[in-house]
């Protein structure tokens, strides 16, 4: 345990403290009180609250500043046993609508069956004081939320996917997550959630896909056209699109066309006729292409007044700025001066920055993208 091996361990106990709590992304820091040991947690672990008991996974570790930590892989949580643990529980604020008072009011009703009427007939509630049927259901539905986002980790991570992964599922799919990704495991090809192609496929085996089905045929071609993109192409010729999905996905060429009428009917797909022939667009990049160019066309119709740049200017900057111009980036400098709009476009090193400020130091604006 503390020679500090990357052995998955599991321990269980109860939260003791929690320091530090993100409820945007689920992460955490916090105290666990085991038999033995009270051990500091790091991990993804939403909707926690002190007093909770908890088994969790994970491996210890070193932190420079903070000295021994655990960190969390997984964790489940485990039930309150008893009258007197389910008090604690309530009382400490686990459930929104539920203080210590109101938490013994509960338990000396309901026993060890509270959480069970908490959780499927709150309408029992009602008949406490102090406690209405809005209130009952208030309660009801918090404690489903704070558990169903650990049930929904706890049914993923079964293929392999994190509870950060999870968190992010959830917050994207809702509370019904689990069966949408059964039904159509390629949902999670989603660009806010960052899964590969080829790791949503190795999930989507787990379910047994089928080739043809429709989620996999439009989430390969969406892969396509966004692999595309890394070759600075925002779209492609619409037959290509249909040879390399049907190629890539292994399917028939009439799957692979009613798939690519429903991304159409859905927004998805832009098609667009370009000196006669077809090109194929994800929606999202064909709207963008075309706001930018509707901006250039607006720069350009308003004619910049040349600027009254003395001869020799560019030896001038020279001098100040200690370097030399390639023949390449005096041409751009001098096409920014005299059209008064210049896309300059290069990769990393080839000399972009230095023709920016020089650019920006006749009076010209200029941005980086």
């Amino acid at each position: 345990m503390s020679d500090g091996a990357l052995e998955e361990t599991v321990l269980s106990g109860s939260v003791e403290h929690i320091t530090y709590s993100n409820k945007q992304n689920g992460y955490c820091v916090f105290s666990l009180k085991t038999a033995t040991e009270t051990i500091t947690c790091v991990g993804t672990v939403p909707e926690l609250h002190a007093d909770e008991s908890l088994k969790v996974h994970g491996v210890y570790g070193i932190h420079p500043t903070y000295g021994q930590q655990f960190k969390v892989t997984a964790y489940e949580p485990l039930a309150p046993e008893g009258s007197a643990e389910i008090l604690r529980y309530l009382s400490s604020g686990a459930i929104k609508g539920i203080g210590p008072a109101t938490a013994r009011k509960i338990v000396e009703r309901f026993g060890s069956d509270t959480l069970e009427v908490i959780e499927n007939d709150y309408a029992r509630l009602s008949a406490i004081r102090g406690i209405s049927l809005s209130k009952a259901k208030q309660i009801s539905d918090s404690y489903k939320k704070q558990h169903g986002i650990r049930d929904v980790m706890m049914q993923l991570g079964r293929y392999g996917i994190t509870p950060e992964q999870s968190n992010k599922i959830y917050g994207l799919l809702g509370k019904d997550c689990v069966a949408k990704i059964a039904e159509n495991p390629f949902v999670l090809y989603h660009d806010d959630l960052d899964f590969s192609f080829q790791r949503v496929c190795d999930i989507a085996a787990q379910f047994h896909v089928e080739n043809d089905s429709m989620g996999r045929i439009r989430a390969g071609m969406q892969y396509i056209l966004k692999h595309n993109l890394l070759n600075g192409h925002t779209c492609l010729p619409h037959q290509k699109l249909i040879e390399l999905s049907t190629s890539l996905l292994q399917c028939e060429e009439s799957a692979v066309l009613a798939a690519y009428e429903e991304m159409q009917r859905d927004v998805l797909l832009k098609c667009v006729q370009i000196d006669g022939k077809d090109y194929d667009f994800l929606q999202r990049y064909y709207t963008a292409e075309r706001y930018i160019a509707t901006k250039f066309k607006i720069m350009l119709d308003i004619k910049p007044k040349r600027l009254n740049t003395p001869k020799g200017f560019i030896e001038a900057l020279q001098k100040k700025f200690g370097i030399v111009y390639e023949k390449r980036q005096r041409e751009a400098i001098n096409m920014a001066v005299d059209k008064g709009l210049l896309v300059l476009t290069g990769g990393p090193g080839t000399g972009k920055s230095v023709t920016r400020s020089c650019v920006k130091s006749v009076g010209l604006a200029a941005w980086n993208f």
